[in-house]
């Protein structure tokens, strides 16, 4: 499905902090990423792909040797949004490939690949470790959550296989102490956590069955990237 096939084709490996656009790539639609050079900060998503450019929402790039900050930046940049990243989010040559996917998948691949994550400030997305917004999310904000909240919940799909939803979910919307078993013969997913990251979960699932439907008729294949904050 969506994620299995983004996640494999997304090979990203582990030098200076800039871009480049080749001509003859962007007349095909596609944008090369290399170290050494800059992209304006300004630049359209169009000047950026050209006139070739896929359907609203999804990207043509390759990732050729760039530095993660510089990846980073230009998947948002392409996708219209505001991130921040923080000091320690660090990794130089790397390599991924992303021909008509959806560019919020093509950020949560990259994400997902350093241990990295979301959290949505006002206007901005602010990019960091894992496991350090997970922290201040439970010293801050997940005030009354705990393991004596926890439950198990039942989330039945329809359209998408729980086993390619299950491990989205274990990676990039579980609280630490949280649990999701998929269980294919009734396409389920089993959620042992706190009913508010539940609830986030649920509305996850929500919008990507709703996306799995829409796609059918549009071939849109978007999502909110609100569904990969820390929850």
């Amino acid at each position: 499905m969506r994620y299995k096939s983004l996640f494999l084709f997304a090979f990203i490996g582990v030098c200076s902090f800039t871009a480049c656009v080749s001509p003859t790539a962007t007349q095909k639609g596609v944008l090369v990423l290399k170290a050494g050079s800059d992209i304006p900060a300004d630049a359209e998503r169009t000047d950026l792909l050209g006139k070739n450019a896929p359907a609203a929402g999804r990207i043509n790039l390759i990732v050729d040797g760039a530095d993660l900050k510089s990846a980073l930046n230009t998947v948002a940049q392409l996708g219209g949004i505001n991130i921040s990243i923080d000091k320690e989010v660090w990794g130089d040559n790397i390599r991924a490939r992303f021909l008509n996917v959806p560019w919020d998948l093509a950020l949560a691949s990259l994400l997902q690949s350093h241990n990295l994550a979301l959290k949505k400030v006002g206007s901005v997305y602010r990019v960091g470790p894992r496991d350090k917004l997970s922290l201040e999310r439970d010293n801050n904000s997940m005030e009354g959550v705990g393991k004596e909240n926890i439950k198990t919940n039942f989330i039945k799909l329809s359209k998408t296989p729980a086993a390619e939803v299950a491990p989205v979910v274990k990676e990039l919307l579980l609280s630490p102490w949280g649990v999701v078993i998929p269980y294919p013969p009734a396409n389920l997913l089993i959620i042992r956590d706190d009913d508010r990251v539940v609830n986030r979960i649920k509305d996850f699932v929500q919008k990507l069955e709703e996306n799995q439907a829409s796609s059918a008729a549009s071939d849109d294949g978007l999502l909110s990237l609100d569904s990969f904050d820390v929850p």
